[in-house]
């Protein structure tokens, strides 16, 4: 008997998760209508993706391995077949032509969900965020349409194969058949939804919430598990059950990531084409691929607001909880210090590796412009500052070393021994401000050598620095004070 072959090519976040669990849940019970789902896939890792059934055909249409598909095809006794991916809808944009020549060999019926575009730029984004270390949300847009152009893909079809092989159903609620996704797949290979299948979880692969999802770009900016997925997949299921418990996340949900005036200007980029598939696929003489209302211009957007301290306070505690539940708040103030501590020695760390990449624009080989009376003994000694301090308040000012050029971001280094633990302090002057507490930098140092680099950022020229190297009566040698000009080259 020849084969008939249903292709779920998905398109990308259009319910393919939903769709797939379905097969997989009611395997037997298609089997026993004469339907099979081979290599149904695992969905034990709660709210992630999977390749479906048929993944692993893309890498054999990428490496021209047809005969492979084929015999993969052939090998499979049954006669109605269900392969579900959204990696197929790949392999049509990518490799049409090799696509064909295999499953033109059969009888076939290629299953394609559309979804508008404002709603699937905005679904992508979230998944690019979620799994594939996305930071930049404006560099988003440009990659996310280039892999989204179904036109392209559905009317590349039509040079291959029959019109009546191509179903294109639009992702929208109000449009499927009874009015759910499951009951409309079913519909597209003849079947009914009936009372004793098993449905899946509500909500299968949610979109995070715009604070889940703000959390979770963060944490692609510090590159925490960046290409570690065993890393990433249990902190994005925590986010996504998150998003749940918040009431948010649900399938046509208001989650949309772009501001509406956005919106309306990537629908209207694709109305005629949208016009044209409408027209062609599923003869609409209006031309109206899509019916759900347009976005609210005077909507409040999302887009551009920041998370909050108590947002992300929030979402860590509930973080904790999953395994800390009688410690939470202990364990949320340690981790709160630790990593406060962490970052900062990390980034003295980085600017003592980087200092040496910027030219000097001043070093101390002289005797200061300044000197305060607690300081009691300002020597040169062979190749260092020997400083004796009485308490106080000793420090001393270096002159002006922006005479030359405009200099508002600068690197101080100081490679200074202590004889006891204190805190050193930064002042920096600017063109339009004096000596403040507003514009001082503090560090703690050692007893004994300390090695210190400071950055200082203004939106002013920094013309002058004073440095306090204690407060308490000691000694204090400076091997090394270094400024340093940093610039764009």
């Amino acid at each position: 008997m020849r084969k008939l072959l249903y292709l779920h090519v998905g398109m990308h976040k259009t319910g393919s998760s939903a769709i797939q669990a379905l097969l997989t849940l009611n395997n037997m019970k298609l089997q026993d209508k004469g339907f099979f789902f081979p290599n149904p896939p695992n969905f034990d890792q709660a709210y992630q993706t999977s390749e479906g059934n048929a993944g692993f055909l893309y890498k054999l249409f990428v490496d021209n391995e047809l005969d492979e598909i084929k015999k993969y095809i052939e090998s499979i006794e049954h006669s109605k077949i269900i392969l579900s991916s959204e990696y197929l809808f790949q392999a049509l944009l990518e490799y049409p032509e090799r696509f064909f020549k295999v499953f033109n060999d059969y009888d076939y019926k290629i299953i394609c969900y559309v979804r508008r575009q404002d709603d699937l730029f905005s679904s992508m984004y979230n998944q690019m965020v979620k799994n594939h270390d996305l930071e930049d949300k404006l560099s988003a847009l440009k990659f996310i349409e280039g892999k989204s152009d179904f036109h392209k893909v559905l009317f590349e079809c039509l040079k291959y194969t029959e019109l009546e092989n191509v179903i294109v159903r639009p992702y929208e609620k109000q449009q499927f058949y009874k009015g759910n996704i499951y009951s409309d797949f079913l519909n597209c290979i003849g079947l009914e939804l009936e009372e004793s299948y098993c449905l899946p979880e509500k909500i299968v692969n949610p979109s995070l919430s715009w604070d889940s999802l703000e959390f979770r770009r963060l944490l692609n900016s510090m590159a925490i598990d960046r290409d570690e997925p065993l890393r990433k997949f249990p902190i994005n299921e925590l986010l996504a059950r998150y998003t749940v418990e918040m009431n948010r996340g649900e399938p046509f949900g208001e989650n949309n990531t772009f501001p509406s005036k956005k919106r309306i200007e990537i629908i209207n980029s694709f109305y005629e084409k949208n016009k044209q598939i409408a027209n062609r696929f599923l003869h609409r003489k209006s031309g109206e691929l899509f019916l759900d209302p347009l976005p609210d211009i005077d909507k409040r957007d999302e887009w551009n607001k920041q998370l909050s301290i108590e947002d992300m306070i929030k979402i860590c505690r509930y973080i904790l909880s999953s395994t800390y539940q009688d410690d939470v708040e202990l364990e949320l103030l340690k981790v709160i210090a630790k990593g406060t501590i962490e970052k900062i020695l990390t980034d003295n760390d980085k600017c003592i590796v980087e200092v040496n990449n910027y030219p000097v624009i001043y070093t101390l080989n002289d005797v200061p412009t300044y000197i305060s009376n607690d300081i009691t003994s300002f020597e040169r000694k062979l190749n260092l500052w020997y400083i004796e301090s009485s308490g106080g308040d000793p420090h001393f000012s270096l002159p002006n070393f922006t005479e030359a050029s405009h200099k508002k971001e600068v690197l101080v280094k100081v490679d200074i021994l202590s004889s006891c633990d204190t805190i050193l302090e930064l002042f920096y002057q600017t063109s339009n401000r004096e000596f403040d507490a507003d514009h001082c930098v503090k560090r703690y140092i050692n007893k004994g050598y300390n090695e210190i680099v400071i950055r200082l950022k203004e939106p002013e020229n920094i013309t002058s620095l004073r440095l306090d190297p204690s407060n308490l009566q000691g000694v204090f040698l400076i091997y090394l004070l270094e400024v340093r000009e940093v610039t764009s080259e």
